[in-house]
């Protein structure tokens, strides 16, 4: 375990996960904050964005943003639930073209409530509207609508 520069405790991803989810099955709110690294959720979550990850203690719903632990390359990701099955939870990133592997609810260390950039909370994207972005996310056409938007901001402004 490291200090980082504000004198908080930081833990590896996969110690974090494996916390997050026994804190899932006591019923516990405690959240589990950090960084975002990379693009796989724009435009809703950017690049060092600072994530809260609060165990489950409510069953997932369509549109929601989970995090699990991918062993493949020892880190978290955040991508938002496409699909709910009896036996799977499909996640696909909103900036992303394919879908990630299947999961089980014993895969997800929690769910993403609270998404801070700089000193504003972002709540566009875990809200109500969660539902709409997963299912345009589902037909792959939510990367081209965020591509025709920025191309129409761009000539606007």
């Amino acid at each position: 375990m490291k200090r980082n520069k504000e004198n908080e405790k930081s833990i590896s991803a996969q110690t974090a996960h494996t916390i997050l989810k026994d804190l899932s099955g006591s019923g516990s709110q405690i959240p589990f904050s950090g960084h975002i690294q990379g693009n796989s959720m724009l435009p809703w979550i950017k690049d060092l964005d600072i994530i809260k990850i609060f165990p489950l203690t409510a069953p997932l719903k369509i549109g929601d943003i989970v995090a699990f632990y991918d062993n493949l390359n020892s880190r978290f990701i955040a991508h938002r639930v496409i699909r709910l099955t009896h036996d799977h939870i499909m996640t696909k990133g909103d900036n992303c073209l394919a879908p990630d592997p299947p999961l089980t609810r014993g895969d997800i260390a929690g769910k993403i409530k609270v998404v801070q950039r700089g000193t504003a909370n972002i709540t566009f994207g875990i809200g109500k509207e969660r539902f709409f972005i997963a299912l345009m996310s589902r037909l792959n056409v939510l990367q081209v609508a965020t591509r025709i938007l920025k191309r129409v901001k761009s000539i606007l402004y």
